[in-house]
C-alpha cells in the first residue's frame, strides 16, 4: 500500500462526511423555505447550495486517487500498513461508530425534549418541519452509522467490485 492509496481512503472519508453533513443541513433549507414563503428562485438557490456538496463528495468519491495525486506532491512510496482492504474496513468502521454516536447523542436530545415537552401540561408542542427533518437526519445517522461498523467488510467489497477488480483487492483490472 502507498501514501497515495492513504490519501485516497482518507479523501474518501471526508466525501462521507460532506454527505452526512449536507444531509443534516437539509431540515434548515426545507423550514426556511417554508417559514419565508420562499419564491422559486430563492428555493432554486437553496437546492443549488444543497446539492454542490452532494456533487462534490461524489466527485470525491469517484476521483480519490486522483486528488491523492493532486494533495501529495513527493514521490510515492510503500508504506509498512496492513493491505488497502483491511485499512478501507477500519476507515470505514470508524466513520460508521463517530455517525453512530453523534446519532446517539441527537437521540437523547430528542428523547429529553419529548419528554421534557410531555410534562408541560400548559404547552401544545408544535413539531416544526425543521425539528421534523432533524429527527430523520437522527434516524440516518444511526442507521449509516450502524451499517458502516456492522458491514464495513461488505461495503468495501463492494467498493472493490465497482473499481472493476472483483472481489479480491489483490486482482488488477
Amino acid at each position: 500500500m502507498s501514501q497515495l492509496h492513504l490519501i485516497g481512503a482518507l479523501v474518501r472519508l471526508f466525501a462521507i462526511y460532506l454527505v452526512v453533513t449536507t444531509l443534516k443541513l437539509a431540515p434548515t433549507f426545507v423550514s426556511s423555505a417554508i417559514t419565508w414563503r420562499a419564491d422559486g428562485a430563492a428555493i432554486a438557490s437553496a437546492t443549488a447550495a444543497l446539492l454542490a456538496p452532494l456533487v462534490a463528495a461524489a466527485l470525491l468519491w469517484i476521483y480519490s486517487l486522483g486528488v491523492a495525486r493532486l494533495l501529495y506532491l513527493g514521490p510515492s512510496q510503500d508504506l509498512s500498513l496492513p493491505d488497502a482492504r483491511l485499512l478501507e474496513e477500519t476507515l470505514f468502521a470508524i466513520v460508521g461508530l463517530w455517525l453512530f454516536c453523534s446519532g446517539v447523542i441527537d437521540a437523547a436530545f430528542w428523547l429529553s425534549f419529548y419528554l421534557l415537552s410531555g410534562t408541560a401540561q400548559d404547552l401544545d408542542p408544535v413539531v416544526t418541519p425543521k425539528q421534523i427533518g432533524s429527527l430523520v437526519a437522527v434516524v440516518a445517522s444511526l442507521l449509516i452509522g450502524f451499517v458502516l461498523v456492522v458491514r464495513a467488510r461488505g461495503l468495501v467489497r463492494v467498493v472493490y467490485m465497482l473499481r472493476g477488480r472483483g472481489a479480491e483487492p489483490g486482482s488488477s483490472a
